[in-house]
């Protein structure tokens, strides 16, 4: 039976294992999208005491609980999961073949999660992981790569060619490792870091005095203002944030 949400479901189990391979053990393991149970044979193998599947399709459900009967089967859109109440206080792992329709969507729900996150290794469309891979610099370098990497480590493994799916995808694949770092938090209000860090790549050929015209007026100075955002370091946008934040404490009649 198809997927009726029109997934590429991983068909060459060698890869399957190496991405299995490729997660730590922890207290509670996520698999995401399980599907038809390529990847998931592989990790009951090894956690099948500890292992959550959330999948949305309900026409995998029955055969996911009879293969897989010590698992703990969520059925629920990923978006919708409160990954804090599923974790129960504990440490949880999470892996996927993540649906590249809404693999951004995804990374960026774990991130407001980080806190009961320890590891990801997930299987994405290659240029969404060139992109949060990318470090400052090249035209890679983005808004997922700032927030993403200002909280994990994150280590491209592997690409994966067309032909290892069916149906075949037309672009190439890659799987990445995302391990949070030892940041708790950052150095700068959070909220308007997220905010600077979105509002500079907006225009990506522009400096970042035009694209921060709507946070700041024209008497905020600093000298990152005549850089563009793929030039700026995490600590940067940290920096800049605080440059900001110290405006407006000195200007409360500018909106924030």
């Amino acid at each position: 039976m198809g997927s009726k949400l029109g997934q590429n479901f991983l068909i060459n189990p060698n890869i399957a294992q190496n991405i299995a391979n490729s997660l730590n053990d922890n207290e509670i393991i996520v698999e995401i999208g399980p599907g038809k149970g390529a990847l998931t044979k592989f990790l009951y193998e090894k956690f099948s005491d500890h292992l959550s599947l959330i999948e949305l399709d309900t026409n995998f459900i029955q055969d996911l609980s009879l293969c897989f009967p010590k698992a703990k089967i969520i059925c629920q859109d990923v978006l919708q999961v409160d990954f804090e109440k599923l974790a129960e206080g504990k440490k949880i792992n999470i892996i996927g073949n993540l649906p590249y329709c809404i693999s951004t969507e995804i990374l960026f729900l774990i991130h407001k999660y980080r806190d009961c996150v320890d590891e990801i290794v997930c299987m994405l469309q290659k240029e969404v992981v060139d992109r949060i891979c990318a470090k400052n610099g090249c035209k890679q370098y983005g808004i997922p790569s700032v927030l993403l990497q200002s909280f994990f480590d994150v280590e491209k493994l592997f690409d994966v060619g067309p032909e290892n799916f069916c149906p075949a995808p037309k672009v190439v694949s890659s799987v990445m490792k995302l391990k949070r770092n030892g940041v708790k938090k950052l150095n700068c209000d959070e909220k308007l870091f997220d905010k600077v860090v979105h509002n500079s790549f907006r225009f990506r050929r522009k400096i970042l005095k035009n694209c921060l015209s709507n946070i700041v007026n024209k008497n905020f100075e600093s000298d990152k203002l005549n850089l563009r955002a793929e030039q700026l370091s995490i600590s940067d946008f940290i920096d800049l944030t605080n440059e900001i934040d110290f405006f407006y404490k000195r200007n409360p009649s500018v909106e924030g």
